[in-house]
Order: structure tokens, then C-alpha cells, then sequence
């Protein structure tokens, strides 16, 4: 009896040694990969509005989907808004952000996220230039084999991404009253 009481005191022991060494492990990196993601987020957005020179945040609300809204700014004055919109592709989640200019048309996407499961060689071609190039100047919304072309092979992916830009910009619409 007594070799069984030892048994279970090493055994919560070891219980509780494993819980604390994962939550601790949890709050070591959760900040640093925040910080990597923010990182990421920043260098799109400055590859799509490079002139900019602040990103004031707005508030997205309760809407399922969407990790931020900003209003870019140049000198004091809204030139345009970006938007990242979370969709669910063939692989799991995929991050669409979304830069646009005042009136509605786009200045460019970025596609990826730290969830980005698509498959290699083909929805993995979403992050490409040659998929994601074709958004810049276009005005949603957007239609899949109509005004963007999708990815052979990869009609999930594809569809996701537009939807994803689709989305993000109505977001944009209802929080600025349709002044986009």
C-alpha cells in the first residue's frame, strides 16, 4: 500500500510539473511571436502604402474573422485603409490583408499568416506575386474567374482569398460608413 501512495504522489507530481512547464512555456513565446506577427503585418503594409506614415488603429468590433482595421494616414490626412481578414482555405486558416485606397481600390494584398496550411505547389501559390499581383487596381467586389484568376488546381484556395478581400473590404465600408 505504502509503494502505491508513492506511485500516485510521483505521478500528480510529474502532473503538475508538465502543466506548469507548458503554461510557462506558453507565456515565454506568446509575446515574441505576437511581436513577429505585428512585424510581418507592418513590412505589407508598408510595401503597399509606402508612403505612409501612420497606421492608427481602428476598432473591427465583434466580427468574427477580422484581427484589425487601420486607416492610413500621410501627413494627417486618410489616403487609404488596410484591413486582415482571417478565411478558412482547403488547408485551415489563411490571413488575407488587404490594402485600399480612399474610393475603394486596392493597392495590394498579402496572403499567409502563421496558420497557413496550404498545400505546396499549389494553394501554397496564393502567397506568390503572380496570384496576388492581380488585386492591385482592381475594385471589389471581386468575383473568382471573372475579374481575378484562380489558382489552377487550388479552387478552394483561391476562392478563400478572394472572399477574404471581399470581406475585409466590407468591413472597411460599414466602420467608415461606406467612405472608403
Amino acid at each position: 500500500m505504502d509503494g502505491k501512495k508513492k506511485l500516485a504522489g510521483w505521478l500528480a507530481l510529474t502532473v503538475i510539473a508538465l502543466v506548469a512547464a507548458v503554461a510557462t512555456t506558453n507565456l515565454m513565446t506568446e509575446k515574441p511571436i505576437a511581436e513577429q506577427n505585428l512585424g510581418e503585418n507592418q513590412q505589407a503594409l508598408k510595401a503597399m502604402f509606402p508612403e505612409a506614415d501612420e497606421f492608427a488603429e481602428l476598432s473591427p468590433g465583434e466580427s468574427s474573422g477580422v484581427s484589425f482595421v487601420y486607416e492610413v494616414k500621410q501627413g494627417g490626412q486618410t489616403i487609404g485603409y488596410a484591413v486582415k481578414e482571417t478565411v478558412q482555405g482547403y488547408g485551415g486558416s489563411i490571413e488575407v490583408l488587404t490594402g485600399m485606397e480612399n474610393g475603394g481600390t486596392l493597392r495590394g494584398i498579402s496572403v499567409g499568416g502563421p496558420d497557413f496550411k496550404e498545400t505546396e505547389g499549389l494553394g501554397a501559390r496564393a502567397k506568390e506575386p503572380e496570384f496576388t499581383d492581380q488585386f492591385a487596381g482592381k475594385t471589389p467586389p471581386l468575383k473568382l474567374g471573372e475579374n481575378i484568376d484562380g489558382i489552377s488546381g487550388a479552387t478552394v484556395t483561391s476562392r478563400a482569398v478572394v472572399d477574404g478581400v471581399n470581406q475585409g473590404v466590407g468591413k472597411v465600408q460599414s466602420l467608415t460608413g461606406g467612405e472608403t
